[in-house]
């Protein structure tokens, strides 16, 4: 009951009465400090929650695997990375692959990289996830030689990446524009059989985009078996980004052909080349869409700001006005 309680005050924003809640609980357990948790997160409060550590340490309750990766999350520093790390090491808990991948990420996001190496050195078991999450973070900082290495060592290894690994370290790689890892990570993709994965084939165009490779984006997104909404407007918009307005424009009509629905951001980026290359009649289909698909309700802001743009631009001010 203790624990409903406090996910209902959590969801209420009432940080307060929840705290109330777990203090006068006579026993607590592990679902009890998982809520507690789950409020000062929710809150904006994740400095709080070194100190519900302390209390489960002097009640004796040993923190699963699970909440232990909740509390990783919640450290806004390396110094509560260390703090956790350094409980696992003095309670001689054994390093499962939950902790050990969620100190890794961790110590990767605040740029602690040789303590999450040396996290990775010291886990006996590791899996996809354990390499993609050191290999994301050396890209992230533009250790470019520490990928290679790691790289070579997943092949020997026969380590292989899931899809989910790919779509996160080509993520990465368009971050921070880094053409080299991305291309070699595009090769192994192909080379694991992924070559016409939907969610890796947009992580690929929109890495290609971004870096201006639109020819390439395209190619990839020709050898996709099936192209869905997100596939579509990852190539649309990276048409438009670069001002070929052209290109976008036939991309959504072919689109429209094979009858795939544009979302919100499928159609603002049409909206802006309407505008850019004068074709009113495009832009004024795409209105009459966003009204029919109630686009206009769900994201009135930035849509009335695409549509008065682009009738502005047009030179139908009137309409600019209207909306």
């Amino acid at each position: 009951i203790g624990c409903a309680v406090i996910d209902m005050y959590a969801k209420c924003g009432n940080i307060d009465e929840g705290c109330k809640v777990f203090n006068t609980m006579p026993l607590r357990d592990v679902g009890v400090y998982g809520a507690m948790i789950s409020l000062y997160v929710d809150q904006g409060h994740a400095t709080r929650i070194s100190t519900l550590l302390g209390k489960m340490l002097e009640e004796g309750i040993v923190p699963t695997p699970s909440l232990f990766s909740s509390f990783l999350k919640a450290c806004t520093g390396v110094d509560g990375v260390a703090v956790l790390h350094y409980y696992v090491i003095t309670e001689d808990l054994d390093v499962e692959l939950v902790i050990g991948n969620g100190l890794i990420e961790m110590y990767a996001t605040f740029g602690a990289l040789e303590d999450a190496h040396r996290v990775f050195i010291g886990l006996c078991t590791r899996n996809s996830v354990t390499w993609s999450l050191l290999i994301i973070g050396y890209t992230h900082y533009g250790l470019m030689n520490e990928v290679l290495d790691l790289f070579t060592a997943m092949m020997e290894g026969n380590i292989r990446l899931s899809e989910v690994d790919f779509v996160s370290i080509l993520k990465t790689c368009a971050n921070v524009y880094n053409l080299r890892l991305g291309r070699l990570f595009h090769d192994h993709a192909i080379k694991s059989g992924f070559e016409s994965d939907a969610n890796i084939g947009c992580s690929l165009l929109d890495m290609y985009a971004k870096y201006g490779m639109l020819e390439k984006a395209q190619e990839v997104f020709d050898t996709l078996p099936k192209r869905n909404v997100v596939t579509w407007t990852a190539l649309i918009t990276g048409y438009a980004h670069y001002e070929l307005m052209g290109e976008a424009l036939d991309c959504f009509l072919q689109m429209r052909e094979e009858r795939v629905m544009p979302n919100s951001v499928t159609f603002i980026c049409i909206l802006k080349a309407c505008g850019s290359i004068g074709t009113l009649k495009t832009g004024e289909e795409i209105h009459t869409e966003f009204n029919e698909h109630g686009f206009m309700k769900v994201d009135n802001t930035v849509v009335g700001t695409a549509l008065v743009d682009m009738y502005a631009k047009c030179g139908v001010l009137e309409k600019a006005h209207k909306v």
